[in-house]
């Protein structure tokens, strides 16, 4: 037998205070950054365990050539001659200690030349 139409609809409505907002808002705010936390570090995992199973292998079968430590060299020596300075970016992530003595006005300077 089929069902009947309804002849009138009900609303619930939940109201929140000032507290439950807030209580909610932190909520979301955490599950909003595990959402995206989570997975980023699962993906730099996959890439750091990566690295360091071919760093392993080319140390244990002696490959030859690295070519993480080429690339390393590309970025260090060439592009500083291209551009007639080092670069702090480029300095920062290939291990460059030293940073401090890149100053603001030291690239004022160079742009100038």
């Amino acid at each position: 037998m089929p069902k009947a139409k309804p002849t009138q609809v009900i609303v619930h409505r939940i109201e929140l205070q000032e507290k439950e907002r807030d209580m909610l808002e932190t909520i979301v705010v955490t599950k909003s950054i595990s959402n995206v936390l989570i997975p980023t570090a699962a993906i730099a995992g996959v890439g750091v365990a990566g690295y360091i199973g071919y760093k392993a292998a080319n140390a244990f079968f002696d490959w030859g050539v690295d070519i993480v430590d080429e690339v390393s060299d590309l970025l260090r020596y060439r592009c500083r001659h291209w551009m007639q300075t080092p670069v702090p970016v480029i300095e920062a992530l290939l291990g460059k200690k030293h940073l401090h003595r890149y100053k603001r006005s030291n690239f004022q300077e160079s742009r100038r030349r």
